[in-house]
């Protein structure tokens, strides 16, 4: 049993290490927030941050990559196509951090970006309609609140905190009772 409990995080110590040596990169760069002048990309493989982590020293947060001080997501930015130095050619896509010119089916080529403009509120039924921060893209149209939130009168609003529409609709608190969990607190 203890030679498994070593085997397990010598294990978890070689997986570690290889985390460590596949995010380093050379120490040209200037430390974290200098501007070393250039475009700023990392280049190839670069960015502060690597897939599915935290925030790195650029505060990109998970899969995302710091490319000329912009957090962007190398698998679909067609500018930083894989990494920070690769940019598609018009017309392609990039799609899974490689440039393609074909969309899987059921979604559509907007700007470099495969989308399903059945579901996508930055892209509702075509690539140039985006709806409204509070409404949901359904079959390509712009409709009713997003989960969460429910419509009252002209406007989504989420009644578990809306003191003016408490629980439901037109229920006000009290002044100076907040809404909790849609019940006005006393």
């Amino acid at each position: 049993m203890t030679s498994m409990k070593f085997g397990l995080a010598g294990l978890w110590l070689a997986c570690a290490g290889v985390l460590v040596v596949a995010g380093c990169g050379s120490d040209s760069r200037p430390p974290s927030g200098v501007d070393g002048g250039g475009s700023g990309d990392a280049g190839p493989g670069g960015g502060d941050s690597g897939p599915g982590g935290d925030a790195g020293p650029s505060g990109c947060p998970g899969a995302l990559a710091s490319c000329g001080g912009t957090c962007v997501d190398t698998s679909s930015d067609p500018a930083h196509c894989g990494d920070c130095a690769t940019a598609c050619a018009a017309g392609e896509v990039c799609l899974r951090g490689a440039c393609t010119t074909m969309c899987p089916t059921g979604t559509t080529n907007c700007s470099g970006a495969c989308v399903d403009t059945s579901t996508d509120e930055a892209h509702c039924g075509m690539c140039t309609t985006v709806c409204a921060a509070t409404e949901s893209c359904n079959l390509g149209v712009c409709v009713g609140c997003r989960a969460g939130l429910t419509r009252c009168g002209d406007r989504c609003t989420n009644t578990a905190v809306d003191a003016s529409n408490c629980g439901m609709c037109g229920n006000v608190c009290d002044r100076g009772h907040p809404c909790v969990a849609g019940v006005c607190a006393p």
